[in-house]
C-alpha cells in the first residue's frame, strides 16, 4: 500500500512517501517557507523523483492537529482535496501521536510535549506496547504547571514542548523527567505514514468530508476576540 503523508502541524513539517511499513522517500521541511508556499512543490518533487504518479497513491495521510492553526488548516485542505479528487482513502493522524512513534521501543511511558504558546502545552501520555502505542493520558492543552501533577512515574518528554520547558520539568519531577534527544523532537511524515497504514490495515479511514483539525484549544484569534467582547460587557 502506497501512502503520501504530510506533517504541517509546526515550523517544520514533512513530505513522505511509505510502502507498508517501509519508507520509499522522505523529505524534511525545516526552513522559513510556509507551508502554503512549499508544501505541493515538495510533494511534485519526492513523486518526480520516485517516478510515481498521483494516480498511483493507495492513499493519504496527515496530521490532523494538535499545532500550528494555519499550518494544520493548510495541509487539511491539501490533502483532502487530493483524496476527494483521486477517490482514494484519507487518515488523520494525531500530531501527538506521531511524535510519541519516534520511539517505539522505549521502556518508560512517553509524554509528546508541543508548545501551545499563551504558557500553555499540548500533551499526551503514552504507553508504548510491542511497538505500538496505547493512549494513557487523554490529549489535552494545560498550562505546564497543570500538566506536571499528572506524570507519576519515569517519563519521557519529547517535542518542542520539552525545549521550551525542559527546566521546569527537571526541577519538579527530577529523575522522573527524561529529556528525549534533540533529534527526536521533531514530528516525521514517514511515522504518519506508519500510523495510517495501521488505521488502513485495520479498515478504519476517515471520511474526506467531516474529517476536521484536532485543535485542542481555541485559535489567539478566538481567544482575543473573547477577551475583548468581556472587557466591552
Amino acid at each position: 500500500m502506497l501512502i503520501l503523508s504530510i506533517d504541517t502541524s509546526g515550523v517544520a513539517g514533512g513530505v513522505a512517501l511509505t510502502r507498508g511499513n517501509e519508507i520509499v522517500a522522505e523529505r524534511a521541511l525545516n526552513a522559513r517557507r510556509t507551508h502554503a508556499r512549499r508544501l505541493i512543490p515538495t510533494i511534485r518533487s519526492v513523486l518526480k523523483e520516485c517516478e510515481i504518479a498521483l494516480d498511483q497513491l493507495d492513499a493519504f495521510a496527515l496530521t490532523k492537529g494538535p499545532g500550528s492553526f494555519t499550518g494544520i488548516r493548510i495541509g487539511m485542505s491539501a490533502m483532502k482535496g487530493l483524496a476527494y479528487a483521486l477517490n482514494k482513502p484519507l487518515v488523520g493522524v494525531s500530531t501527538l501521536a506521531a511524535l510519541a512513534s519516534n520511539l517505539p521501543y522505549c521502556r518508560y511511558q512517553i509524554c509528546p510535549l508541543l508548545d501551545a504558546k499563551k504558557r500553555m502545552v499540548f500533551f499526551g501520555v503514552y504507553e508504548p506496547l510491542d511497538g505500538r502505542f496505547q493512549l494513557k493520558l487523554k490529549e489535552q492543552a494545560l498550562r505546564p504547571e497543570e500538566m506536571i501533577p499528572h506524570i507519576t512515574e519515569p517519563t519521557v518528554f519529547l517535542g518542542d514542548g520539552a525545549r521550551v520547558y525542559g527546566d521546569l520539568l527537571r526541577e519538579r519531577l527530577g529523575r522522573k523527567a527524561i529529556i528525549a534527544p534533540r533529534i527526536h523532537h521533531q514530528v516525521r511524515a514517514a511515522q504518519v505514514g506508519a500510523l495510517a497504514f495501521q488505521r488502513l490495515e485495520a479498515g478504519r479511514p476517515d471520511d474526506a468530508f467531516t474529517l476536521e483539525p484536532s485543535y485542542l484549544r481555541q485559535s489567539d484569534a478566538e481567544i482575543s476576540l473573547r477577551e475583548r467582547l468581556g472587557q466591552s460587557g
